[in-house]
């Protein structure tokens, strides 16, 4: 780790106030170090949080396509360490504080655009599931579930669904379990399509959902134990086999997750290939060979089923040396998107329970069966395959949901892999301490009018239900969002004991 210390006098604090509102500060981050193409992903924190958000992405991107996705699941499990008694992420900031930070950008957020506030009491949520993980004894879990934004998505598709990621047919059970000096957070995925039998079998494990209760606040209520993180992780796993036998489901699915960690190498050539020049382009505002030599590849494909805007961003990024975010974010999409259509090359195989894919030409080797080919690629041979998997998918209109934000990369695609002006963490909003991820926006208006709460007149509003106005002062926005919470937030739930 040689190289830690310099990365750690970079990215401590500027990280920080940026991280979890616009996660391209890690690929400033990256940028800034100069990160090559053969940097160990463990030797730098952010850039092991930068592949981590990557995989993350691309996996509930898999997990959404239409083709497979009845008989896939998500499951993840991390270990945090403990310092002081609190959970750590890999920079050694509390974990509360990290899903406090998304909880303030919502509220904030919540004061622009008011159709955020289901998410405010979503991100209050993880804050108290947080905060009761680390009130664990070394020896105890928690359990809790985060239910799919049923009122957001039909009120605000365009927000829950489109930019925030969330799928209105996918439940996630949260689980964390305490050990000495690890915290093992973990979560994993349920299909659902009978809610009354899901209700049922949680009341049977213990975790008891009153009745009329706002899917919002389905996380403020859990379970705890006595039991090891092994132990905790087999239970939650029994409890979904339960809820699909219970629904009349096919129980014979499989894990996104092992089928992305099965096909690492090819991940992680991937993430080496394009991520150190995308992170450059994006900290310099300065375009670099990397991204044209993608970019003139898939510009020579057939793109006509292309979003126009999609197409631009490519001429853009082919023949400018400038850079900016909206160009990065674009060229993220792609090359994500790009990783998800290689992968699935041997997805039917692997749900029909082989490894073995045969290939129909020399040409056509699947990388599954060689797990160091793009490693051993000529750039512009790798380029080419790239560009070839985006064709494909564009061509067949496939799209992928699960991922924060969306520009849509093809026109027949109801649910594109979209990205609206930033990038964001890649895990699912409703994944383990899944608050810490929010995009922040402003919005400007020129008339002139006065803040209730300090009386100021002021010139940047942000209209509010009712035709309140708040300005953009930031004591000014938490009382507002304070004054949310007030009107919406349940009272305290008794927590439930897992026996």
């Amino acid at each position: 780790m040689s190289m830690a210390a310099p990365a750690e006098v970079i990215h401590t604090e500027p990280i920080q106030e940026e991280r979890y509102a616009h996660s391209n500060s890690k690929l400033r981050v990256m940028g800034a170090l100069a990160v090559d193409k053969e940097v160990s992903l463990e030797a730098i924190p952010v850039v092991g949080q930068a592949y981590a958000d990557y995989v993350s992405g691309v996996r509930e991107m898999i997990r959404s396509d239409k083709e497979f996705k009845n008989r896939l699941d998500i499951d993840d499990k991390r270990d945090h360490d403990i310092v002081d008694g609190q959970a750590r992420d890999l920079d050694g900031k509390p974990m509360v504080k990290v899903v406090e930070n998304g909880w303030r950008s919502s509220e904030s957020k919540a004061r622009l655009r008011p159709e955020f506030r289901f998410q405010v009491l979503r991100d209050a949520g993880d804050v108290h599931t947080a905060k009761t993980a680390d009130a664990l004894k070394p020896g105890e879990s928690y359990v809790t579930v985060s239910m799919a934004p049923k009122e957001g998505l039909q009120e605000h598709p365009e927000i829950y669904k489109d930019e925030l990621g969330y799928s209105e047919d996918l439940m996630y059970v949260q689980w964390y379990a305490k050990g000495v000096d690890k915290m093992t957070a973990g979560s994993c995925s349920i299909e659902i399509r009978d809610e009354a039998a899901l209700l049922e079998v949680l009341a049977e494990e213990g975790i008891v959902i009153p009745p009329g209760e706002s899917s919002n606040t389905w996380i403020m209520h859990g379970m705890k134990r006595e039991s090891t993180a092994g132990q905790t992780e087999k239970r939650v796993l029994n409890l979904r086999q339960k809820v699909y036998e219970r629904q009349a489901m096919p129980t014979q699915r499989h894990s996104v997750s092992e089928y992305v960690a099965n096909n690492s190498d090819i991940m992680e050539s991937i993430f080496k290939a394009y991520y150190p020049g995308l992170a450059k382009a994006v900290n310099a505002k300065h375009n670099n060979e990397t991204l044209q030599g993608l970019a003139n590849a898939l510009l020579k494909t057939d793109l006509t089923n292309m979003e126009q805007e999609a197409r631009a961003v490519l001429i853009q990024v082919a023949n400018s040396s400038k850079f900016n975010d909206e160009l990065g974010n674009t060229m993220d999409a792609v090359i994500r998107y790009a990783a998800v259509e290689e992968l699935r090359k041997g997805l039917a195989v692997f749900i029909a329970g082989s490894r073995q894919t045969p290939a129909t030409s020399p040409g056509d080797l699947l990388l599954i069966e060689r797990s160091d080919a793009i490693a051993a690629m000529h750039p512009a041979m790798l380029n080419q395959r790239m560009a070839n998997n985006v064709q494909s998918g564009v061509q067949e209109g496939r799209s992928y949901g699960g991922c924060a934000g969306q520009i849509k990369l093809s026109k027949d695609s109801g649910l594109g892999n979209e990205l609206s002006g930033y990038m964001t963490n890649g895990d699912s909003q409703q994944s383990a301490y899944g608050g810490r991820s929010r995009p922040c926006r402003s919005i400007k208006n020129g008339m002139n009018t006065t803040c209730p709460y300090c009386k100021q007149k002021v010139k940047t509003i942000v209209p509010k239900e009712g035709g309140e106005v708040y300005c953009s002062n930031n004591k000014c926005a938490r009382a507002a969002a304070r004054h949310l919470i007030k009107k919406m937030m349940p009272g305290n739930e008794k927590q439930k004991t897992w026996s």
